[in-house]
């Protein structure tokens, strides 16, 4: 999973819980399972173009949130603390961060 995709499936584990159910099933079919646009279609019984309307709204909506909330910004802020930085603060912050 490279660029666009690899940032939407890590604002996905941020705020997932945020989405419906419908879209929660597409995202995880679409980057965690690695299914085609079509091959989720055809599982869950909907157009090709729904699926990916649905992929689209899901996107616009997880980097609505990142953009008002920055929680992914945060962290990788925090990952990306120089080797001179306290490595225990680093991980304690981290582990706060992350704890859903």
């Amino acid at each position: 999973m490279e660029g666009k995709n690899f940032l939407v499936y890590q604002l996905y584990a941020i705020y997932g819980t945020l989405l419906t159910q419908k879209q929660r099933d597409t995202i995880e079919d679409y980057f965690g399972l690695d299914l085609s646009l079509g091959e989720i279609a055809e599982m869950k019984g909907v157009s090709r173009q729904a699926v990916k309307c649905t992929l689209d709204l899901t996107e616009k909506q997880l980097f609505s949130y990142e953009d008002n909330l920055q929680i992914y910004k945060k962290i990788e802020q925090i990952r990306n603390l120089n080797e001179n930085d306290c490595k225990q603060l680093k991980q304690r912050v981290l582990s706060i961060l992350e704890d859903r």
